[in-house]
């Protein structure tokens, strides 16, 4: 969606997206997406129209910009997530590539550490830099594993992600 919206110039196709996935058809290995971009929406309040940057003309059934008011918010996304449903075995191993981490540079990540549901926090991202690398977890039972990502962004602030996958335990 986010590739559409830009005109297709930013991020990548769902095609494309899903000729990158085909390399992780191991049912113990899963790549992990991230996405962080800043995105608008229309600046519209339906109840106190006066509050918003937009009014509806109800004669033209069409939107109007209301003088000195911006017709649009400029909202920030971060998305984490696993791109499988569900995995099998004991070992899962979890790819980061630099190839899956699409980023608009309006709020950097500056840190990202996350817990795959064993207890144990890995680095991600360290001083803005994402390197490649396949993280090995050992699960000792199966099940829904709800994984945790901790972000910090450039300007300090944080955000607490989560991320689910079910575990077939072999």
């Amino acid at each position: 969606e986010m590739y559409n919206a830009s005109n297709k110039s930013k991020f990548i196709s769902y095609d494309s997206l899903k000729e990158l996935l085909k390399s992780t058809s191991q049912d113990n290995v899963v790549d992990l997406g991230i996405l962080n971009t800043p995105f608008q929406a229309i600046n519209y309040s339906e109840e106190n129209p006066s509050q918003g940057g937009l009014t509806l003309n109800t004669i033209t059934n069409k939107f109007e910009q209301i003088s000195g008011k911006n017709p649009f918010l400029t909202l920030q996304t971060t998305v984490i997530s696993p791109l499988k449903d569900y995995v099998k075995g004991k070992n899962i191993t979890f790819n980061i590539k630099n190839e899956l981490y699409f980023k608009n540079n309006y709020k950097n990540i500056k840190s990202l550490t996350a817990d795959f549901s064993d207890g144990i926090t890995r680095t991600i991202i360290n001083n803005g830099v994402l390197s490649n690398q396949s993280i090995i977890v050992n699960y000792t039972s199966g099940g829904k594993k709800t994984l945790i990502f901790n972000v910090t962004y450039d300007d300090n602030t944080t955000l607490t992600s989560y991320g689910e996958i079910y575990l077939k335990y072999s």
